[in-house]
């Protein structure tokens, strides 16, 4: 069963205000670039900048230009109105900056609140290592935030990649997922250096025991990220390994549910158990560092291959839940904001979003695997690793 999020005390500075207001008014929101924001940019709502931002919060109902900005939250939420021109920043009364940290880094001037209630979001899908600490002094300097978007479970507004969401009813699945693969282990990979999960190292260590098939940048060579029949291809595979690329609080991102969903293969993680099991179904996953090393893990994989109910377990959560990566509590965003607006707030982004959110910076919370990790570290792993890729070869272990 998934446990609900205990949502962590939130770094905010709130002032709960004396008695329940209630806000009479519509509220404007507009969403965009930190840069195109200063600049008060005029945009239309057909800009490939602005498509984008409606599309990111509202998924294809944000990419129909058939629905209008001031449509867009008719469906759930009345009492909250889009815009993606920043030449209306005057106007808005919440303002949601989508950005990385290059464009913070470059921000050249402080952006000012047209009135002092106007209430600035921070949105971002990236975790705390994407962002120097500079950045973070930019965003609280130049920017300063009242409210969050976002993935962590503190957030003003919790938006994660995806969850598991309860049937309305169970259904009937099939009896065998087995009899159809061919291959052990596939694993997709783009970023081939990852310091703050090691990701890497550990598969260097894993493929010694078990066949993986490795595909992506890191082997390829080439700029290009991954396959385009990714999701057809990893049908034949009994497991895919779906490290992140960061250990940081709640990072989960959407190809563990992408896959988990739309390929019917075991995903195998790396990190902090309690961030899935508040997020997904037991027996839905492979927690790695559960096990004691990575040939430990390797052993359990083949039993799994072995025994077909074994690994048949792994799929009855289909019955009673199904995977959303992606959502948009979009209706949830517009409550939220609008049962806030007299509760004056003000985030400090380092405390929140700073390196101490990721475990290399943060030895209080370094999970099972990396605190071994230094056992399993290789100077090149990615020489171990392409040498013994299973992929287009026979298979070494039967």
């Amino acid at each position: 069963m998934v446990t609900k999020p205990q949502l962590k005390q939130s770094v905010t500075t709130e002032k709960p205000a004396p008695t329940k207001r209630k806000l009479e008014r519509t509220l404007l929101i507009l969403v965009g670039s930190p840069l195109t924001i200063a600049a008060q940019t005029r945009i239309l709502e057909t800009d490939a900048a602005s498509v984008m931002h409606r599309e990111l919060l509202f998924g294809n109902r944000g990419r129909d230009a058939n629905v209008k900005n001031d449509k867009l939250f008719d469906v759930c939420a009345p009492g909250c109105e889009l815009t993606t021109d920043a030449s209306r920043f005057n106007e808005s009364d919440v303002v949601i900056f989508y950005a990385g940290g290059d464009l913070y880094r470059v921000l050249q001037k402080t952006i000012i609140r047209a009135f002092p209630e106007q209430r600035f979001v921070f949105f971002f899908y990236e975790q705390p290592h994407n962002f120097r600490p500079t950045d973070l002094d930019v965003i609280n300097k130049k920017v300063g935030i009242n409210w969050t978007l976002h993935y962590q479970q503190d957030a003003t507004v919790f938006w994660p990649y995806g969850w598991a969401r309860p049937r309305d009813k169970p259904i009937n699945i099939a009896a065998d997922y087995a009899s159809s693969k061919t291959r052990k282990v596939i694993w997709v990979v783009s970023r081939c250096s990852t310091l703050f999960s090691h990701r890497e190292h550990y598969i260097a260590e894993l493929i010694k025991y078990i066949d993986i098939d490795v595909y992506g940048k890191c082997i390829e060579g080439t700029p290009s990220r991954v396959p385009m029949d990714v999701n057809k291809m990893a049908g034949k595979y009994k497991f895919f390994i779906s490290f992140e690329n960061g250990d940081c609080d709640d990072y989960i991102s959407e190809k563990f549910f992408r896959y988990a969903k739309d390929v019917m293969t075991v995903p195998i993680v790396l990190g902090r158990r309690n961030h899935y099991e508040q997020l997904a179904p037991a027996f839905s996953y492979i927690q790695a560092d559960q096990f004691d090393s990575p040939k430990d893990l390797a052993e359990y994989l083949h039993a799994l291959d072995r025994n077909k109910d074994l690994y048949n377990k792994y799929f009855e959560w289909r019955k009673n839940y199904v995977f959303e990566y992606l959502p948009r509590p979009v209706c949830q965003m517009c409550q939220t904001f609008r049962d806030k607006w007299f509760q004056p707030s003000q985030i400090d982004m380092q405390q929140y979003h700073g390196l101490q959110r990721c475990w290399k910076s943060n030895r209080n919370i370094l999970t099972d695997w990396t605190k071994k990790a230094a056992n399993y570290t290789y100077t090149d792993p990615w020489t171990a690793i392409k040498q013994l890729n299973s992929r287009d070869k026979e298979l070494r272990f039967k």
